[in-house]
């Protein structure tokens, strides 16, 4: 279940670095750089964890769970700032 619950936070932490990346093409590539670094990191720690959870019929609902959890804690921890990078995102789409 650790190894679940390592996942589960890796997962969401990267998906939310991608679309820091992605925020800050042409913006800031000091900045950028360094986020792709810790990507690198956490890639490493949802690999492990991959690699080292054991598959049964509690995993699925902890890593859910767990994922939820991380997303609240980064919007609470951000107060928002993921929903206004992600409409600038979709608007320079546009």
């Amino acid at each position: 279940m650790i190894m679940a619950c390592t996942a589960a936070v890796e997962e969401t932490v990267h998906m939310h670095l991608e679309e820091q990346v992605r925020f800050l093409n042409d913006r800031d590539n000091k900045l950028k750089d360094l986020i792709l670094e810790i990507q690198k990191q956490e890639e490493e720690h949802l690999d492990y964890a991959q690699r080292n959870m054991n598959a049964n019929a509690g995993v699925k609902f902890i890593k859910y769970i767990v994922s939820v959890a991380t997303e609240i804690v980064i919007f609470l921890s951000t107060w928002g700032d993921n929903i206004r990078m992600k409409h600038d995102l979709e608007f320079m789409r546009e």
